[in-house]
């Protein structure tokens, strides 16, 4: 006979999911604070439910982990990370190779932060491995994520054409399972539009920011780290381009962005 769960854990499950899910909305809104506080309570929930296994609770550690980079907890992650590469070993999980990619990544990721570019490019390139593995359709986004974090890391080498060519490998995957117009071409233009500014293609640069200016507010809204992102560069341009009245008003656009989502003491705000 098949046991039906009775309604006090019912209930549990039903709250586990939901403080989940409200976790995964405020991440994507940058509410970093109040996404934390979600996946705890969910992390705790679902620590206490015998249905829970071991790749559902992996999954909320690492959206915790996330959340706390972009807070620049940077060394309690960089060890948490470890520990659960480490414990990987021992534990089995239906897509493993995935769950060390992405964990993999996560630490290119720290390494980056804490300016150890070449430890960033083995862990991205070991990620990449993990990768080659599984069939690209059943890991479409940890893909994506991988090659335009070489491509980053490429950028900060100022191997401009490495860099270009791994960002074209993300665009591709994102056009053949997503489309054109999909959110996830933000951060591919972001990663063209950097690439030609620091290459002085100044005006390829500033069509791509502009363009994707439209295309970021639209998905994301004007109070968004992408939006910071893309007027500090937007600002840039037009110092580079004599325009110092624009200049000076994507700047304050972009710090005000970035301490609204962030506060005054984060990195990205000083």
């Amino acid at each position: 006979a098949v046991s039906t769960p009775n309604e006090e854990v019912l209930s549990e499950m039903i709250q586990s999911e939901a403080y989940e899910l409200l976790g995964i909305i405020h991440q994507k809104l940058n509410n970093y604070h109040e996404a934390l506080k979600n996946f705890e309570v969910a992390l705790v929930k679902k620590s206490k439910l015998s249905s829970t296994n071991r790749q559902q609770i992996l999954k909320i550690e690492l959206s915790i982990i996330e959340i706390k980079i972009e807070l620049a907890q940077y060394g309690a992650t960089r060890q948490k990370l470890e520990e659960l590469l480490q414990n990987l070993e021992s534990v089995e999980l239906e897509d493993s190779e995935i769950v060390n990619a992405r964990i993999l990544d996560l630490l290119s990721t720290v390494a980056i932060k804490m300016g150890n570019d070449t430890k960033a490019l083995n862990y991205a390139k070991a990620a990449l491995s993990k990768l080659s593995h599984v069939s690209l359709e059943r890991c479409v986004d940890e893909a994506i994520s991988v090659y335009l974090k070489i491509a980053k890391i490429y950028y900060l080498f100022s191997q401009s054409q490495e860099s270009l060519r791994h960002i074209k490998k993300a665009e591709d995957i994102v056009i053949k399972f997503y489309g054109q117009d999909h959110y996830e071409m933000v951060e591919i233009y972001n990663m063209y539009g950097i690439t030609f500014y620091d290459n002085d293609r100044d005006n390829e640069s500033e069509e791509i920011f502009k363009k994707n200016f439209e295309l970021a507010k639209r998905y994301f809204g004007e109070r968004h780290k992408t939006m910071g992102l893309i007027c500090d560069y937007l600002g840039l341009l037009a110092i580079s381009l004599g325009n110092l009245e624009a200049a000076s008003d994507y700047i304050n656009k972009s710090v005000k962005i970035y301490r609204d989502i962030y506060g005054e003491a984060h990195p990205d705000t000083m």
